[in-house]
């Protein structure tokens, strides 16, 4: 079952209502899903159930309910009496928007008195004692199909109400996860062009300051503004350069802030070295 599924057939929610119905109907109400697998239930296991329950000692009539069910042509789906001998369940496809989404099948329940061959019929056929089989059904009251069937329409209404509730609540849930995205979204790109203006900004106040002061005054501002920006101690900027007397490429410092003036002459990098000279041998960011 996908997760669209299970949203619709929450189980705490579905027991709860089923739990009502069986107190009014004394039957036990199981879910399945389209695929006839067990998804919810059983709900209210009747001593009939226990007896006949759907696995050694099943007689196929859950089964069969659920295969008619599934399989009905006409729309709305009528409701289902799977009747064997006297031994019958009521089953209603749940219908969302036009499709059946799964199967809700309540049971056990006797349609006739059944007298000592049918008794026997039932233990032979279940696999049961016919001692325990008469033990059970001598003390169940025989109940009208038609009965049975109003209590299948019970049953189809009860559906259709959970079956909506749940639907609005997922797509409520969905519309949300939407909204909250749609607006994260939004967010993010009103801050993106927040940064973006700032930035376009403070490039702008720059390129006012360069046009008025002299270049060593420029770098000097830039690495003031980028040592304040960064909260360090000392800023440079380093140009590529030969070495004297025909040697190796070095970084010298053209501009420099936090370095005495002696310091910065005497700074002299091989390119290719250390941290700075990494960055001037491989042009990128370190």
């Amino acid at each position: 079952m996908g997760q669209a599924e299970a949203a619709l057939f929450e189980r705490g929610a579905w027991t709860k209502a089923l739990e009502k119905y069986a107190a009014v109907t004394h039957l036990t109400i199981q879910l399945y899903d389209t695929d006839e697998r067990l998804i919810c239930g059983p709900v209210n296991p009747t001593a009939l159930f226990e007896l006949f329950t759907p696995g050694h000692h099943d007689l196929g009539i859950f089964a069969a309910c659920i295969r008619r069910c599934l399989t009905q042509a006409e729309i709305p789906p009528a409701v289902v009496v799977e009747d064997h001998d006297g031994l019958a369940v009521v089953g209603i496809a749940l219908m969302l928007s036009g499709e059946i989404v799964g199967v809700a099948v309540a049971g056990y329940a006797l349609t006739t008195f059944l007298d000592q061959h049918a008794l026997e019929r039932l233990a032979r056929n279940s696999g049961r004692s016919f001692e325990m089989v008469w033990a059970v059904g001598r003390k169940e009251r025989p109940l009208p199909r038609e009965r049975l069937a109003l209590y299948g329409e019970l049953l189809r209404t009860l559906g259709d109400t959970l079956l909506g509730e749940n639907f609005s609540t997922r797509r409520q849930e969905q519309t949300s996860t939407r909204l909250a995205e749609a607006l994260a979204s939004e967010q993010a790109a009103r801050a993106e062009a927040e940064a973006a203006t700032a930035l376009v900004r403070r490039v702008q106040a720059l390129t006012d300051m360069a046009l008025d002061l002299p270049l060593d005054d420029l770098l000097h501002e830039l690495l003031t503004r980028l040592r304040n920006e960064l909260q360090t101690d000392t800023a440079v900027i380093l140009l590529r350069q030969l070495a004297e007397e025909g040697g190796e490429e070095e970084l010298r410092v053209r501009a420099a802030i936090g370095l005495e003036e002696k310091q910065q002459h005497q700074v002299r990098i091989p390119v290719g070295q250390g941290f700075a000279g990494r960055i001037a041998a491989e042009r990128r960011p370190i």
